[in-house]
């Protein structure tokens, strides 16, 4: 009884010590001034955990709204890299399991993203002056193949959140589906400017900059749902809740991969 007693203090301990690390990064905080605390108190902070603390810190009156846990995301996400705990679910690795599906379409995305970035490198290049049309081509379908994360995105918001919410999670997807709206915008207005792009070198730049700054919050994403997302399915999801999963994704489509298993 006292070692569980215990437990629940450490444990609560822990979830307030990061309350209060997202609390000073709120006030104004640099995530610099608040590493080493961080590195001090934890050597592996599970996803369930974070869950808790954004529980927290928009119930509490300390002032903290939704809107400041979103624009913090990014930033708590990145403290958190590194430090968290995975989780080992069996067959989660295995061919069609949800899982698995979801990372490679994370490789996938992650890769287009690479091949633009090498585009937008070689485009401008006296020397690649007789290919620049091949390669504004290449640009726009690389691009189509991107977008295709509006699938990943969709069949995340509509059967990963609502398993998520069903076990008292439902911070986590709140947070996320607003991230996920800007980063559409994002799209959208990286979009936009390759729609404007002609011949010109400042027309590239200014798609260039529209692309970095949707796939730096795009990446960002990546990593929320590896350490954050997935690690909260696999810590309360049920083999019924992958195979409900499993059943029901090919309506919301993929990204850029041909699901296999």
């Amino acid at each position: 009884m006292v070692m569980r007693s215990s437990e629940t203090n450490m444990e609560n301990n822990r979830i307030q010590i990061l309350k209060e690390i997202l609390l000073d990064l709120h006030h104004g905080a640099s995530p610099e001034s608040v590493q080493e605390l961080f590195n001090q108190h934890f050597k592996g902070v599970s996803a369930l955990e974070i869950s808790m603390m954004e529980h927290e810190l928009m119930a509490s009156e300390d002032g903290v709204t939704f809107e400041d846990v979103m624009s913090l995301c990014n930033v708590h996400a990145n403290l958190f890299k590194g430090v968290i705990a995975d989780v080992e679910v069996a067959d989660a690795d295995q061919e069609g399991h949800p899982v698995y599906v979801f990372k490679q379409e994370n490789l996938a995305l992650r890769s287009a993203i690479l091949r633009i970035r090498r585009i937008i490198e070689n485009i401008s290049k006296p020397e690649n002056e007789p290919f620049k049309s091949d390669l504004l081509n290449g640009l726009k379908h690389q691009m189509t193949l991107l977008g295709q994360f509006h699938n990943h995105y969709t069949r995340k918001e509509k059967l990963f959140f609502p398993i998520m919410e069903r076990y008292g999670h439902d911070s986590p997807p709140k947070v996320m589906w607003g991230v996920d709206d800007d980063i559409r915008k994002l799209f959208r207005d990286a979009e936009s400017k390759l729609q404007e792009l002609s011949n010109s070198d400042a027309d590239i730049e200014e798609f260039s900059k529209a692309f970095e700054t949707f796939s730096e919050e795009f990446e960002a994403m990546i990593f929320k749902e590896k350490a954050i997302l997935l690690m909260i399915l696999l810590e309360t999801s049920t083999q019924d809740d992958w195979l409900s999963i499993a059943e029901e994704s090919d309506a919301y489509g993929y990204a850029i991969i041909k699901k296999t298993g």
